[in-house]
């Protein structure tokens, strides 16, 4: 059961690299086509093995922590992307029939797919506050481009709207974030690396700095809703969504909106 967390890891960064230096479009989409096949028959052993069972996976000196509630996330991601890439493989082929889309961007389309979804998966994985900022920012940074794939005046200012808000946000969680290790960090013993994890945050909750943690909820609930599309930082969404390629408006709404709520 510990490799299939790797496996659904490996799988996407693999076809990434595959998409972005292997010429053959063919071989793009079926890399991603197989990234997405894996993933979601991973998720499904990873079901059987920690819902039915009622068990928490810890990995990485308790990087990775996985319990059912993440994995109806992950699921969310596991059949999202599968429909999604299916999609993509005709859609995308199309578009680069028509001349709509040239090699070029059909490469960074499936790359960077690729990528997102790695950010997407990895999030939900961590058990850690500082790589789960991390990945976020990842997510924002690989989709702003699929966002505005087309490049035209409206989707690349959809682009543009989307990554400076988004990475406003996010720099507000960051601070949040830097808040809470500085609250945890103030405790005698604490123990350096480990004091971002969940588990332990949550052990140590009743000795934290109730002053500053209401500070740094502030800059976590603004930094992290301006992703998932909160008022009045949700200006971004309808226009991402709008003028993203088909697949990649599906993964936004139906997938990463749900991550940054998680």
């Amino acid at each position: 059961m510990n490799q299939l967390p790797l496996l659904i890891l490996l799988a996407p960064a693999v076809a990434g690299l595959i998409a972005f230096f292997l010429p053959s479009q063919n071989l793009k989409k079926g890399a991603t086509l197989a990234s997405s096949i894996v993933i979601l028959a991973a998720l499904v052993g990873l079901t059987f093995s920690i819902v039915q069972d009622e068990k928490v996976l810890t990995m990485w000196n308790g990087v990775v922590r996985i319990d059912g509630f993440a994995m109806v996330f992950l699921g969310i991601i596991g059949l999202v992307n599968f429909f999604a890439t299916l999609y993509s493989l005709g859609y995308i082929g199309l578009e680069y029939k028509l001349k709509i889309i040239d090699a070029q961007q059909v490469k960074m389309y499936f790359t960077l797919y690729n990528v997102f979804i790695l950010a997407m998966v990895f999030a939900i994985m961590c058990n850690n506050l500082g790589l789960l900022w991390a990945m976020i920012e990842a997510t924002t940074l690989a989709s702003a481009y699929l966002v505005g794939l087309y490049r035209h005046k409206t989707s690349i200012e959809s682009a543009w709207k989307y990554l400076v808000i988004s990475s406003v946000g996010v720099t507000l969680a960051l601070i949040g974030t830097v808040l809470l290790y500085f609250s945890a960090f103030a405790l005698e013993g604490g123990e350096g690396s480990q004091l971002l994890h969940w588990d332990v945050l949550r052990d140590i909750a009743p000795l934290l700095n109730p002053d500053l943690l209401k500070i740094a909820f502030v800059f976590l609930l603004v930094g992290y809703g301006t992703k998932i599309g909160l008022s009045p930082m949700h200006t971004w969404l309808p226009d991402a969504h709008g003028h993203a390629p088909t697949p990649i408006s599906a993964l936004l709404s139906g997938v990463l909106l749900n991550v940054a709520l998680y």
